[in-house]
């Protein structure tokens, strides 16, 4: 192998491993938005209204309507979580980086588990 052309694999590992790396700050975003729009505008319409209401009234312990908040909050992750599975394999495969899907859940695991409690806590102090 040249010089040359360890130089050009070089490059090309490092441009598709950037483009992996700007994706998964912009998904970061997207979700961080989605889940966010969800907990302020959606999450409520799914939760009966006997958790937050009583003869008429708002209940002194919301307690109750929080948990499900959460609980909806935490089914939103795990979806947003199946989709750039989905999208890291499309990806990951395409470029011919990582085709074992044992890898791919690996990665997908890691990036998740550093990215989603920061999201999560940031929506939890923005909302409560």
């Amino acid at each position: 192998m040249t010089v040359k052309n360890l130089i050009n694999k070089t490059m090309n590992k490092t441009i598709i491993f950037s483009i992996f790396g700007i994706y998964h700050i912009l998904y970061g975003f997207f979700t961080t938005g989605a889940i966010f729009f969800a907990h302020v505008y959606l999450n409520s319409a799914f939760i009966p209204k006997s958790f937050r209401w009583e003869n008429g009234r708002l209940k002194d312990d919301l307690r109750l309507f929080k948990y499900s908040m959460i609980i909806l909050d935490l089914i939103e992750i795990g979806l947003l979580i199946f989709i750039l599975y989905y999208i890291n394999m499309w990806f990951l495969t395409k470029t011919n980086y990582l085709k074992n899907k044992f890898k791919l859940s690996l990665v997908t695991a890691i990036i998740t588990i550093l990215v989603a409690p920061i999201i999560y806590f940031l929506i939890l102090q923005l909302t409560l």
